[in-house]
């Protein structure tokens, strides 16, 4: 089986681990360069990081944002990379953030099968 880095703690990047509420009390884990809900007047684009299939998250959101900032391009850039988690995980365990918007919220359960989360299946 292969080897998954979700982690319902994060252990890098937490400041940028935020739970984006779904509906259904779920919600979908990412990791995001500025704050949801607020206006970024300088963003001029935005870069969506998709992991492969040991669902690396963090640490490819982290390389994403290294070569942003290298670039002097983060007030200009926001950086968003969506976890699909392969385990249980609460909204309080992944996020310091936003807890009052998404209390008691399990994440989005995503299949733990390689094929029926590249595919599709009912993940919620």
């Amino acid at each position: 089986g292969a080897h998954f880095e979700f982690e319902c703690h994060p252990k890098s990047h937490r400041q940028f681990a935020y739970p984006v509420p779904l509906g259904n009390k779920h919600f979908l884990p990412v990791f995001v360069s500025h704050r949801p809900h607020r206006a970024y007047h300088e963003a001029k684009q935005a870069i969506i990081v998709m992991h492969g299939h040991t669902r690396a998250g963090r640490r490819y959101f982290g390389q994403t944002l290294e070569i942003v900032k290298k670039q002097h391009r983060l007030e200009q850039t926001v950086v968003i990379a969506p976890s699909m988690p392969h385990k249980k995980c609460r909204a309080h365990e992944w996020s310091t953030h936003d807890r009052s918007r998404v209390p008691g919220h399990w994440v989005a359960p995503v299949y733990e099968h390689t094929h029926s989360w590249a595919f599709g299946g009912q993940s919620l």
